[in-house]
């Protein structure tokens, strides 16, 4: 039915779909965590393609609201370790936000 009202639907929602997987790599560098050296260069290159799929994609207020952990309580040691954990939570979260505002 969406097709029909909107034939570029199959584009949006090849778009949406993309944001489950961007959870799924999440995770796996969450599961990075205890790798030495910590695979910070992965997980800046994650931010980045993330950052720029919701720039292209959702529009410049996506990217935005993705950086934005304001509200959010994270509690670590101000190591690299913690800083990249709170990164990727805050980020999942918006994420999580992204796909329940979408309807994926």
């Amino acid at each position: 039915m969406k097709l029909l009202e909107n034939p570029s639907y199959r584009n949006h929602q090849e778009h949406k779909d993309q944001l489950p997987a961007f959870l799924v790599a999440a995770q796996r560098l969450r599961n990075r965590l205890n790798e030495d050296p910590l695979p910070i260069r992965d997980h800046n290159a994650w931010v980045d393609r993330v950052s720029q799929h919701l720039k292209e994609h959702f529009g410049s207020a996506h990217e935005v609201r993705f950086n934005d952990f304001s509200g959010m309580t994270f509690y670590g040691d101000g190591s690299e370790r913690s800083k990249m954990s709170q990164s990727l939570d805050g980020r999942s979260r918006r994420l999580h936000e992204f796909i329940s505002e979408l309807g994926v």
